[in-house]
Parts: C-alpha cells; structure tokens; sequence
C-alpha cells in the first residue's frame, strides 16, 4: 500500500506542477498577488516581500516537493542506493524542463532557463532531505534497512 500511496503522491505533485505552468498569465499573476499579500500581512516588515520573491520560492518548493517524493518512491520500494543517483537528477530535470516547455507555450508567459536552474536546486535539496530521513531512519531501524541506502 505505501508503494502505492508514493507513486500517487509523486504523480499528484508532478501535476500540480504542470497544472501551475499551465495556468494564464493572468490568472497565475492573480494568485501570485494574492499570495504576495498574505505573506506581507504576516509579516508586516518594513520591507514587503515582492511577488517576484514569491514566485521563485514557489518554484523552489514544489520541485523540493518532488525531490521528496521521487526519494520516497525509491525509499518505499526498497530501491534507494547512491547507483540511483543519476537517475534521481535525470527525474527532476525532465519535470523542470516539460515544466518550462509547457510555460512556452501558455499566452503571456515565457520559459527561462534560470527557472530550470532554480527548479533543480528545489528538487536537489527535497531529495537530499529525504534520503538523509531515510538514512536516519535505516540506521534506527538497523544494518538491514540500510543495506538499501549502502548498496
């Protein structure tokens, strides 16, 4: 079942983000600002947080988000090793990539390739945290959990 529930979660996110790109701009400007107040209500520093600030720590979150998910996929079925590395970065190249393929072709929207940049270094550092939950949770758990993290 938790193999299941990890694959679901990773497609559900992977469409999120795909469903985001997919939006106007128009409408993804509207959320955006809406966002943008809400966070500046908060805060309520003398220095408001603008929504371009907004927008990339939303671009970060979610593929940090997917980072998180592709490592638990791997993690729940038992195939999490440092060989698989590789093809952890190749899952979240090609999401940024279609991500900013899709955006191309949205009217008033553009793709860039710092978002790509940006959207790696979120998947990255979601992944990071994740294997190193795994890894503390391997070594709780003792030396057989880990030989999925070791081989």
């Amino acid at each position: 079942m938790r193999k299941k529930i990890s694959i679901m979660l990773l497609l559900v996110v992977i469409l999120f983000i795909w469903g985001n790109s997919l939006q106007s701009a128009d409408r993804s400007g509207e959320r955006s600002g809406r966002v943008t107040e809400i966070v500046n209500d908060v805060l309520r520093t003398g220095n408001p947080v603008t929504e371009h600030i907004i927008r990339k720590q939303a671009h970060f979150a979610e593929f940090a988000l997917e980072g998180m998910c592709v490592v638990l996929v791997l993690w729940t079925h038992g195939r999490l090793r440092r060989a698989d590395c590789g093809n952890v970065l190749l899952a979240g190249v090609m999401t940024a990539l279609i991500d900013e393929s899709i955006q191309a072709g949205v009217a008033g929207r553009w793709s860039s390739v710092a978002d790509v940049w940006l959207d790696l270094a979120g998947f990255v550092t979601g992944a990071c945290v994740m294997a190193f939950i795994a890894f503390v949770q391997s070594k709780k758990r003792g030396n057989r959990s880990q030989e999925v993290i070791d081989n």
